[in-house]
C-alpha cells in the first residue's frame, strides 16, 4: 500500500469550499421545490375553492388553505434564494431549514384536514380530527420560531 502524499492546507480550504457549495446549492433546490411543490398543491387548493363559492357552501376553510399555503410557498421560495447568505455550518442550515420546511408542511397539512373534516384544533380535546389539527399546528409552531431564530443568526453574522 502507497503511503499518501498529505494534502496542503489550501487543497483542503479548496475542497470544503467546494464541498460547502454543493451543500448550498442542494439545500436552495430542496427548498425551491418544498415551496414549488407547496404553491402547486394551493393552486390546485384555489380549484377547490372556487368549486366552494359556486355551490354556495361554507369556503372559509378552503380559503385559508389556498392563502396560507402560497405565502408558505412564496416564504420557501425566498429562503431558497437567500440561504447563501447565511453564515453558519451546513448541518445547521440544514436543521434550520428543515424546521422551517417541518412547519410548511404540518400547517399545510393541519389545515386541509380542517378543510375534510371542518375542525379547527384550537384545542387538544374533542373528536380525532381535532387533536390531529391541533398536533400538526402545535408540533410546527413549535418547529418554525426556532428555524427562523436560527436563520437570523446566519444572517446577522454574515452582516460582520
Amino acid at each position: 500500500m502507497a503511503i499518501k502524499k498529505p494534502r496542503s492546507a489550501w487543497s483542503m480550504v479548496v475542497a470544503v469550499v467546494t464541498r460547502k457549495a454543493i451543500v448550498m446549492e442542494e439545500l436552495a433546490a430542496f427548498l425551491a421545490l418544498n415551496g414549488a411543490v407547496v404553491l402547486l398543491f394551493s393552486s390546485l387548493v384555489g380549484l377547490a375553492l372556487a368549486r366552494s363559492l359556486h355551490l354556495g357552501t361554507p369556503a372559509e376553510h378552503w380559503h385559508l388553505l389556498h392563502a396560507g399555503g402560497t405565502s408558505r410557498g412564496i416564504m420557501l421560495l425566498a429562503l431558497a434564494a437567500s440561504i447563501r447568505f447565511a453564515e453558519l455550518p451546513a448541518t445547521d442550515l440544514a436543521w434550520a431549514s428543515g424546521l422551517v420546511t417541518f412547519f410548511v408542511w404540518t400547517s399545510i397539512l393541519a389545515m386541509l384536514v380542517r378543510c375534510l373534516t371542518g375542525m379547527k384544533g384550537f384545542h387538544r380535546g374533542g373528536p380525532a380530527a381535532n387533536k390531529i389539527v391541533f398536533y400538526l399546528y402545535a408540533s410546527g409552531t413549535v418547529a418554525l420560531p426556532i428555524g427562523l431564530v436560527w436563520l437570523a443568526i446566519g444572517f446577522v453574522q454574515a452582516l460582520r
